[in-house]
């Protein structure tokens, strides 16, 4: 893969500086660490683990008990007397740390340590991205008072008490879980040249990797200060310290010409290397060369369907057995028969999925995902009236979506595809934009911005970059890029390209045998525009030509999909041989 450079830089996480912090801030802190003192007798319960805030202890649900460190038990306390709502970041290192300098990472730390304390029950302890933390308790938790006069608490136990009190009197409000991707530790990238010129580009690549992968919502990323501590640690040793789902290594090998580049993901429960890519770069360039590989790296890693920790999650998801599987495990396997991209493979997608919204319907992937089912679905029938219902379920799923996560960028970029249903082209435009500004590296956002943005928001010679760049960034992508790189050099009149693309995608799918008669079409090649159509009569007895454009909302790519495939024979009956 060659390198490229780099669309945006994200900055670093400043230092905090003692003067923002308040006197409210200290107070808080002041009421922390008294609450030992006068934190309630009884025990909390979260997904099998025991919470005593008294001790600042922890036993998870396989009966290991943590004992945690002042600062991280402060942490679990304030969590604790908000359970059920986010907790700004701001405000806990305010509450623990006071005047005391510090970055996010010492709070990084310290939840770390209480989700290693949790074990089995680490997803009650949720992230709200780029917001602060949650956590939730069970709904009902054994030997808890009945709801006692809170004038009466007050006065028995104090104030600090009332607090992590208010964490009981909130439990019957059932508040849907965030669910949570795969934690990712990456440990620092080992220097195998020698030399300081590149102890700072390992060091540079390393952090370049954490801000990327951190830029994705779906992932967990532990901070640099966290992972650094543990270098050189097998994967086991890492996953057992740190909780995580996922750890990526890698080394560096340079002389004055050429720079080498190697990068591997392991499962640290078995040990095994699930992935592993090589780059390399001229050496004449150290900033260009740090920001490219990472660049690279995080194309393969963290695309949000295709990359190489989704596929890693879906492995293990099938390992499961499937009575246990949980609202994210269903989810990957819902998007991984997606993929697959047949009329069955849909049907089983969104029984997948809805499982998944059942168990967490605050969980707007998962929405995501139905509501491109329905698109697949409705592309893939003839039938007037199962068009305009699954359509509606589009509409309904997107909507959900959106008011799960609006600024989600596979949200944004199913948003957009409804509003253009809905005849609103400029916001489907906005969205999709919206979508790829936010997730400039993610190769499926990018491809779905590619394949749907011509046919949402007439948007094309960018759509057509967007392809392309999806494709760079993770050569080893899934055959749906091929397809959504075809949709948009269709749109963008390349209709060479479009052949190409769509000649090497996956056959059996309604949409590339459409696209690609049309395309055939334009290119005046008749015979095979018509074996493609004939490819698409077998698979859709009764296609109708006008119904099926209906679906295309940007009125310029539908009159162009119209013209094409009514020369490819597609508006009237089979033409005689």
């Amino acid at each position: 893969m060659r390198l490229s450079p780099r669309w945006s830089r994200r900055a670093g996480t400043a230092p905090r500086r003692p003067e923002t912090s308040t006197a409210s801030g200290r107070a808080s802190r002041e009421s922390l660490e008294t609450s030992p003192k006068s934190a309630p007798a009884a025990p909390l319960h979260a997904g099998g683990a025991v919470i005593d805030l008294a001790e600042g202890r922890v036993t998870a649900p396989d009966g290991t008990i943590t004992d945690l460190r002042r600062q991280s038990a402060e942490v679990l306390r304030l969590l604790a007397a908000r359970a059920g709502r986010t907790v700004p970041k701001s405000e806990i290192l305010d509450a623990v740390w006071g005047d005391v300098a510090v970055t996010e990472d010492s709070l990084v730390q310290c939840v770390t340590e209480i989700r290693r304390a949790l074990g089995g029950a680490r997803d009650r302890l949720h992230t709200a991205h780029r917001s602060g933390y949650r956590l939730e308790f069970d709904a009902a938790t054994p030997g808890r008072p009945r709801r006692p006069g809170i004038l009466a608490a007050a006065g028995a136990l104090g104030l600090a008490a009332l607090l992590a009190l208010g964490a009981w009197l909130i439990l019957h409000r059932a508040a849907p879980p965030d669910v949570r991707g795969p934690v990712v530790a990456v440990l620092p990238f080992d220097n195998l040249a020698g030399g300081e010129r590149w102890d700072r580009l390992a060091r540079g690549v390393t952090g370049e990797v954490i801000a990327d992968l951190a830029a994705n919502p779906w992932i967990f990323v532990l901070a640099d200060a966290t992972t650094r501590p543990h270098a050189g640690e097998t994967p086991q040793a890492v996953g057992a310290a740190l909780a995580a789902d996922h750890v990526v290594t890698g080394t560096l090998l340079a002389d004055d010409e050429r720079v080498r580049i190697a990068a591997a993901l392991a499962d640290p429960a078995s040990g095994r290397q699930v992935w592993a890519r090589q780059w390399q770069g001229p050496a004449d360039d150290l900033l260009l060369l740090q920001t490219a590989a990472a660049e690279a790296l995080v194309g393969e890693l963290a695309a949000h369907w295709s990359g190489a920790i989704a596929a890693a999650d879906r492995a293990r998801a099938h390992e499961a057995p499937t009575r246990n599987l949980d609202a994210y495990d269903l989810y990957l396997l819902g998007i991984e028969a997606k993929h697959r991209m047949t009329p069955r493979d849909f049907d089983l997608a969104e029984d997948y999925l809805l499982r998944s919204v059942a168990i967490d319907p605050g969980f707007a992937r998962a929405w995501v995902g139905l509501s491109i089912v329905m698109g697949f679905k409705a592309s893939s029938t003839a039938d007037e009236a199962k068009v305009a219902a699954l359509t509606d379920r589009l509409r309904d799923y997107a909507a959900r979506a959106v008011a799960a996560d609006p600024d989600d960028p596979s949200t944004l970029l199913q948003a957009g595809w409804a509003a253009s249903l809905d005849g609103d082209l400029e916001a489907a435009g906005r969205d999709i934009r919206r979508a790829v500004e936010r997730a400039p590296n993610d190769a499926d956002v990018l491809a779905v911005a590619a394949w749907s943005g011509p046919g949402a928001a007439g948007i094309l010679a960018e759509a057509n970059a967007w392809a392309d760049r999806a494709l760079a960034l993770n050569p080893a992508a899934p055959g749906w890029h091929l397809l959504a790189k075809g949709a948009a050099a269709f749109g963008a009149g390349d209709y060479e390209a479009a052949v190409e693309a769509f000649r090497a995608a996956p056959p059996g799918f309604a949409e590339r045998a459409f696209f690609l008669a049309a395309a055939y079409a334009m290119l005046g090649d008749t015979e095979a525009a018509r074996a493609a159509a004939d490819e698409l009569r077998a698979m859709l007895p009764g296609f109708d030509l006008d119904l099926y454009v209906k679906t295309w909302p940007h009125p310029d790519l539908a009159q162009r999909l119209l013209e094409g495939a009514t020369r490819a024979g597609l508006g009237d009956d089979p033409p005689d041989r």
